[in-house]
């Protein structure tokens, strides 16, 4: 029987269809493959965009704090209150319980211009541009500066060395220390001089020098010449006076008031002193400037 249909044409025609299928099957693994990695890539995208925007509000945010810690410290007029000796310790303890994990914690020691300081330029790269700017120019100072706590910035007689520190605590044993040894303060004047000894915040008069001094002449003329001599006599003999009392203490001997008159007697000269404020803070000569 002959069969309407070529078998050999039907086979060509199921192999060709096969062959297509398989053709469309791979075309549309193919597309699937792409579609794939499309989403991939879509996804990686998104992820670093997300990344990129969290980033860029991080450092908005860092950009702001520093915008407002900025224009805290701003606020401070650069003016310095007189500090008491007991607040003055009080400060000090606290300041001395902080600590950071970190080491972020700086402390300045500077007796003379901080311009001068050995180690000025790792101050300048380890505080803020303003942070700078507060000690900037400051001539016997000891500063306690940190990011959040701001800066506390204590005038005081430059009694200690130099010193620059980062560490996890306020290096304040230095003053402290000072604080409890017994020392003995002078406060020279021509003509009026005290000599007292001081430990821990307690102290005692040890000598009062009084010498007559005749006041400056101001008239000019052939007398002058002779009235500057013996003022500069009265002058000596007051500070022989002097020398003879501190030369039989035994301890150290720091020296407040005139500074022409100062260089002349054995002891160490911090400095001028204000007669308006207590005996205790004379020594010392305590100031406090704080800002955030």
């Amino acid at each position: 029987m002959k069969l309407p249909w070529n078998t050999e044409e039907l086979e060509e025609r199921i192999e060709e269809l096969e062959q297509k299928l398989e053709e469309e099957k791979q075309d549309k693994e193919s597309w699937r493959n792409r579609f794939k990695a499309e989403e991939e890539r879509r996804k990686e995208l998104s992820r670093k965009k997300q990344e990129a925007e969290e980033e860029l509000n991080r450092l908005k945010d860092k950009q702001d704090k520093d915008n407002e810690v900025e224009e805290e410290e701003e606020e401070w007029d650069g003016t310095f209150e007189n500090l008491d000796y007991n607040s003055a310790r009080r400060l000090l303890e606290k300041l001395s319980t902080i600590e950071s994990g970190g080491g972020e914690l700086v402390s300045i020691y500077s007796p003379g211009k901080l311009e001068d300081h050995r180690d000025l330029r790792s101050i300048k790269n380890s505080i803020t541009k303003n942070q700078y700017s507060r000690i900037q120019g400051e001539n016997g100072f000891v500063a306690f500066i940190d990011e959040e706590l701001g800066s506390f910035i204590l005038k005081v007689a430059p009694f200690y060395p130099e010193k620059f520190s980062i560490e996890e605590k306020f290096d304040v044993e230095p003053i402290m220390e000072f604080f409890k040894r017994k020392k003995y303060f002078t406060l020279v004047s021509a003509g009026e001089t005290y000599i007292y000894t001081e430990k821990g915040g307690g102290f005692e008069e040890v000598e009062v020098l009084k010498s007559r001094i005749d006041r400056e002449h101001g008239k000019g003329g052939f007398s002058q010449g002779r009235f500057e001599k013996k003022r500069e006599e009265q002058i000596e003999s007051h500070l022989n006076e002097i020398r003879q009392v501190l030369e039989g203490l035994e301890g150290e001997v720091y020296l407040r008031g005139q500074r022409d008159l100062s260089k002349k007697l054995p002891g160490k000269f911090v400095g001028g002193f204000d007669p308006n404020r207590s005996i205790l803070e004379r020594f010392y000569g305590l100031q406090l400037g704080r800002s955030n």
